[in-house]
């Protein structure tokens, strides 16, 4: 009976344990599925940084490219238009009069102290949009410099993030195959404490009936041994010299064998 109830108690445990290792390996594997979905996502989210960093970088280029060769017209332009009125005489308004000015006291671009014509209005505008078109360049660089280092950083991060979540995802599924194998021991030291279960309990039910057995034929059997041992005592009694047989019948029955043996005819 104890070690029927060792081995059940034994079962119970190992059956909680193989529960406990069944849950712990489902979270574990979800744990790592999600992990390696995270990772999944991350690479299609560079992946689309990247794209929008190519299309960015070549608008940059097309865009610096165009105002590269836009100063470039525009100078060549400003020097043919300062050439043109520095060979010719310009007219200066001084107060209510004009004069002629000669060409080599043309004013330069940017002189406050020139006067105004149509020629230097003309010049000013083409400085004017020399310094927007330079100024664009400048922010236009700037913007590109500072989407060139987000998207470094961006690759820089998601590469530890990678990193990072590829050590946890190995540790899950090293602790995952271990306890794996510790299921499978553990299912076969189940499917043997089950069998020697089954092998007590078929033992206990021969038992059982044995048991029944003995129960059933207890009564008569105690009464059978109870008269023979009644039977010894008399039968010594009456070797001692005793003519009573007070427990049993025997000393009559042997009386009666007797009388019989002595009336049959010889």
């Amino acid at each position: 009976m104890g070690t029927n109830t060792s081995k059940s108690d034994e079962l119970e445990r190992t059956v909680a344990a193989l529960n406990k290792g069944r849950s712990l390996i489902e979270q574990l594997s979800t744990e790592a599925d999600s992990l390696n979905a995270t990772i999944t996502a991350d690479d299609a989210a560079l992946a689309e940084a990247g794209k929008l960093r190519k299309e960015e970088k070549e608008i940059y280029e097309r865009g610096k490219k165009d105002r590269e060769l836009a100063l470039k017209v525009l100078q060549e332009a400003t020097n043919v238009l300062e050439a043109f009125y520095k060979s010719k005489p310009a007219l200066v308004q001084t107060g209510d009069s004009t004069s002629l000015q000669t060409a080599g006291e043309q004013p330069k671009i940017g002189d406050s102290k020139r006067k105004t014509g149509e020629g230097n209005v003309v010049l000013v505008m083409l400085a004017k949009i020399l310094d927007d078109i330079r100024l664009e360049q400048k922010h236009a660089a700037e913007e590109e410099l500072a989407s060139s280092q987000a998207y470094d950083k961006l690759k820089l991060d998601t590469r530890h993030s990678f990193d990072a979540m590829m050590m946890e995802i190995t540790e899950k599924v090293t602790r995952r195959a271990k306890l794996t194998v510790k299921m499978e021991s553990a299912t076969d030291d189940k499917s043997a404490t089950e069998d020697s279960l089954k092998a007590l309990g078929q033992k206990m039910s021969a038992l059982a009936s044995e048991c029944d057995e003995l129960v059933k034929d207890y009564d008569k059997r105690e009464k059978a041994r109870k008269f023979e041992t009644d039977q010894l005592r008399d039968a010594f009694e009456i070797l001692s010299g005793s003519q009573i047989a007070a427990r049993t019948a025997f000393l009559s029955a042997r009386s009666e064998e007797h009388t019989s043996e002595l009336q049959s005819p010889i």
